[in-house]
């Protein structure tokens, strides 16, 4: 008995196992064909989702791709552990599930391009070291190292830009004194007689703090004078107190030099 042609046909496009009959949408699934240095022309190797099984697989590759698969095998990797940020616990992601199907014909990747520009692979470079350095700088602030932008990546300075040069000229001339401060932002009038006022008291910030030591040595000469006279028979006897006024005269002639400046614990 003679086999109808459409009945031959359809068994020569039929695969030689049993195809699921239940139709699944998955439009979030990921399956991706991963290329492994050592491997068979009759193997290839996917990265699948983890709710995937081996007739999933299997069903898909012919379903999609008119691809048989003898045999399917499982491989489940578990990703290393990770500290939280800025907590003192650790969790471990969801892992990687691999598949490798045995083929029924081979297949040969194809070779590699000679331009890697019609890829835009340095887009792609670039991209990959943007984000590795995103990374670095929140695992650096999050273990409390916030790295300066004044120091390059190997830990040698690097050097000033214009805006850099320009507002350290300026800082050093105000300290010098050769310029003064301003914001550009004009005062209240009624801050006008203060601002005035500050100006004219001494002129120089060295003024200030010589004025400032001449308070603080005779105020340690009056407390010495008023330690001796409630202590008459201590001076009498020719045993000043802790500090001699000896040694308070010098400060005295040091501070009106300006070669000495006696500290707030002092």
């Amino acid at each position: 008995m003679a086999v109808p042609a459409t009945k031959a046909a359809a068994s020569l496009s039929a695969p030689g196992f049993r195809l699921g009959k239940k139709e699944v949408y998955m439009p979030s699934h990921l399956v991706t064909l991963l290329r492994r240095k050592k491997m068979h022309p009759n193997e290839a190797f996917f990265q699948v989702p983890l709710t995937f099984t081996k007739f999933d697989l299997r069903d898909y590759l012919w379903n999609l791709y008119n691809v048989e698969v003898t045999r399917v095998g499982v491989m489940v990797k578990q990703q290393s552990l990770i500290h939280r940020t800025g907590l003192q616990s650790v969790y471990r992601p969801q892992p990687y599930k691999f598949m490798t199907v045995q083929l029924a014909k081979p297949f040969q990747w194809p070779e590699l391009p000679n331009n890697p520009d019609a890829f835009m692979k340095e887009l792609f470079d670039r991209r990959d070291e943007a984000a590795y350095k995103n990374r670095q700088l929140s695992r650096s602030i999050g273990i409390g190292e916030i790295p300066s932008k004044a120091v390059v990546e190997n830990g040698k300075p690097k050097p000033d830009d214009k805006d850099r040069a320009e507002l350290r000229k300026s800082a050093q001339d105000i300290l010098m004194g050769k310029t003064k401060w301003q914001n550009g932002v004009d005062l209240d009038p009624k801050f006008n007689s203060i601002a005035t006022t500050s100006n004219k008291k001494d002129g120089s910030k060295e003024i200030v703090h010589k004025r400032a030591a001449d308070d603080r040595v005779t105020a340690k000469m009056e407390a010495g004078q008023a330690k001796s006279a409630k202590n008459p028979a201590r001076a009498a006897a020719g045993r000043p107190d802790k500090k001699s006024s000896t040694v308070v005269q010098k400060r005295w002639a040091k501070a009106q030099k300006g070669q000495w400046l006696p500290s707030v614990r002092e």
